[in-house]
């Protein structure tokens, strides 16, 4: 499987409220982490196909993380 052609499942993508710029992907099949639970993240939306995808998500190493975490923190420089 090429990680840049497709994903294993959706993600849920979140950012945060204090810096838009620091971002997480919470694969749709795990459980949402405590530390997004409140008025800390804003929810964006679901990444259903790379397409979808913030530039600056590099799903690879997405997909790397949510394997071992089930989520991955990212920062996006590019709007």
């Amino acid at each position: 499987m090429n990680p840049q052609s497709e994903l294993p499942c959706p993600y849920l993508l979140f950012t945060s409220r204090q810096d838009e710029n620091l971002c997480c992907t919470i694969r749709q099949d795990q459980i949402v982490p405590g530390f997004i639970v409140g008025e800390t993240w804003r929810f964006r939306g679901v990444i259903a196909e790379p397409g979808q995808a913030p530039q600056d998500l590099n799903l690879k190493a997405a997909q790397a993380s949510a394997a071992v975490s089930g989520y991955h923190l990212f920062v996006a420089l590019r709007s």
